[in-house]
């Protein structure tokens, strides 16, 4: 039986990938995660760094509170992000799991749901459907 963190993590995976690629979990080494959001996080700076031919996940989706980000803060957080790596090996996700503390978080089933489709929505946005 497979965990529903573990459904998530997939799922979260996958739509991360920007509908472009099979998923992390089929080359998980050719995938970092980057957590940036709020400004104590700090810039993508650091990105300049990434090596050639990975891919990045930003985790620019809040787990943690229930207020859905606009899809134009998400889109301009990409544009930040692709200064230092290009748009095609950049992906979106939330932070981290929605239940990522013992307590779990301040999120419903439908705020949570409403956040994977926002992912989705600005995937196709950016990268396009397939």
């Amino acid at each position: 039986m497979i965990r529903p963190a573990e459904l998530i993590e997939r799922t979260q995976n996958r739509l991360s990938s920007g509908l472009r690629v099979a998923s992390p979990i089929d080359d998980p080494v050719a995938f970092f995660q980057a957590k940036s959001l709020s400004d104590r996080a700090g810039d993508f700076k650091p990105l300049r760094f990434m090596p050639a031919g990975k891919f990045v996940r930003l985790g620019i989706v809040s787990s943690k509170t229930p207020a859905l980000e606009s899809a134009d803060a998400l889109r301009r957080r990409l544009d930040d992000a692709s200064k230092f790596v290009a748009i095609e090996r950049l992906g979106i996700s939330p932070q981290c799991g929605f239940a990522s503390t013992v307590g779990g978080n301040p999120l419903t089933i439908d705020d949570q749901r409403a956040k994977l489709h926002l992912v989705v929505d600005v995937a196709r946005t950016v990268w396009g459907s397939g």
